[in-house]
């Protein structure tokens, strides 16, 4: 899992951070950061601290799942990406870096025993967007060598993509 050590620290400080409950807490390696009012806030500074490290911002709140970020993390990627409705931690990383490329609609997130699978849905994408989308697909599959991650652009030519790919979920749509 990412950012193990941070979580791990996280939770190990869970009751000293509980004055705080309901802001964010910035983790970087062994280092608990600060805490701050808003998620925006936490996310700004680690990226302003800590660039392309790792990093994470977790809500305090005992037993809420992670809110994971890394290097991948886009801060000016804006979506409908909502933590109550969509799937796992991971799902959400890659979901939310994949759709932040130009032209992606929706991303759908399934899952079964041998591999994540990975559908960026476009509308009439020209090749050079897809392009792009290979390009974001590479570096997670760098950045993730252990997880088996299939990958899928699908363009659905003005169909209603809810009927594209059975059975998945949908984890992003603009």
């Amino acid at each position: 899992m990412a950012l193990e050590k941070e979580f791990a620290l996280y939770t190990k400080k869970l009751l000293e951070l509980a004055a705080d409950e309901g802001k964010y807490v910035l983790v970087h390696a062994d280092e608990i950061v600060d805490v701050y009012g808003t998620y925006e806030g936490a996310m700004k500074e680690g990226l302003r601290k800590f660039g392309q490290d790792s990093f994470l911002v977790q809500q305090i709140q005992p037993a809420q799942p992670a809110q994971f970020t890394s290097k991948l993390a886009d801060p000016n990627c804006r979506g409908s990406l909502s933590d109550d409705d969509c799937g796992s931690p991971f799902h959400r990383l890659i979901a939310g870096f994949m759709a932040c490329a130009p032209g992606v609609e929706r991303v759908l997130v399934s899952a079964d025993g041998a591999a994540t699978h990975v559908w960026s849905i476009v509308n009439n994408l020209p090749r050079d967007g897809v392009y792009h989308l290979y390009a974001r697909e590479d570096l997670l599959l760098d950045r993730f060598p252990e997880v088996p991650i299939d990958f899928h652009v699908v363009d659905r030519r003005d169909a209603p993509a809810e009927s594209l790919i059975p059975g998945a979920e949908t984890v992003f749509a603009k």
